[in-house]
């Protein structure tokens, strides 16, 4: 069963507008895609964060605007640079019979047994775009590190991913390396030591 995300019509796309929105507490947004026109809308933002929180960032959600209905991806979340917050939203129109392009976020697990061992874990990126039906998107991939030995790499060829949904990155990009933890000491070498001249 999709989220469901009550909003409104917005007539109004400038900068101080959306000011006001987001002061009030809503969230404005765009809904595109299908051939069909753009719309301008606004959410709650208490009822934002409680899907986003259920759906992740990229998830698939039914938007009801004022009583009509549209099933719709969750395409992009801008946020403030500084406090995070959500400041617009960008909704992409989807047909269910339809494959979709989307970004799933990676979960790393498993930090903590490597930390014991005396290492640690080099993350190099934490998503991949896949290519799937709307009702195959995951909401995210795992990536279990405890089972890397030191000097190992987990890839995006050993994410466990179902059948339906076609991986778009390379195999062999490397998701996290683990290596030891370095410690630089500083040594002190008298042949750098300063001279002490006397008159």
């Amino acid at each position: 069963m999709l989220n469901t995300l009550h909003g409104n019509m917005r007539d109004c796309a400038s900068k101080g507008n959306n000011h006001r929105l987001r002061n009030s507490g809503r969230i404005p947004a765009v809904v595109y895609g299908l051939n069909n026109p753009n719309l301008l809308v606004e959410f709650g933002e208490l009822e934002v964060h409680d899907v986003i929180k259920k759906t992740g960032e990229h998830g698939i959600v039914e938007l009801d605007l004022n009583g009509a209905k549209e099933k719709v991806m969750l395409k992009e979340v801008q946020r403030h640079p500084i406090t995070k917050e959500i400041v617009h939203m960008d909704f992409q129109r989807i047909n269910s019979s339809e494959k979709v392009h989307a970004k799933v976020p990676i979960v790393i697990k498993g930090e903590e047994r490597i930390s014991k061992n005396g290492a640690i874990a080099q993350i190099q990126i934490n998503e991949v775009e896949v290519e799937c039906t709307p009702d195959a998107l995951p909401r995210y991939f795992t990536a279990d590190l405890s089972k890397v030995p030191i000097g190992g790499r987990f890839t995006v060829g050993d994410l466990e991913v179902a059948e339906e949904i076609s991986v778009l990155n390379d195999y062999n990009t490397i998701i996290a390396s683990v290596s030891y933890i370095k410690e630089r000491k500083e040594e002190e070498n008298p042949d750098n030591a300063m001279a002490i001249h006397q008159d």
